[in-house]
């Protein structure tokens, strides 16, 4: 009876072992899996942020652009005006 309740305990033993290891193992997965994670968002966050400013830079350029056709424009019929006089 002592033998069979050693041999119990020798093979809960060795589950809880396992069962250790493999809780450690899924524990290093997991920080390994939530490191590449941050790792992405910071890739996206970084790619979002170049392309506001690429958005924002061709906002000025379309904005400046029109200004300069609106100018010429003004400019133009002020020139057909005064050739028509």
């Amino acid at each position: 009876m002592e033998e069979s309740m050693s041999q119990e305990l020798v093979v809960e033993c060795d589950k809880n072992k396992s069962l250790t290891e493999r809780v450690e193992d899924l524990q290093r997965q997991l920080e390994s899996a939530t490191k590449e994670q941050e790792a992405l968002i910071d890739i996206f966050s970084e790619e979002r942020n170049r392309r506001d400013q690429e958005e924002e830079s061709l906002r000025k350029k379309l904005k400046d652009a029109s200004s300069t056709i609106q100018d010429l424009l003004e400019q133009l019929n002020a020139a057909r005006k005064g050739r028509k006089v």
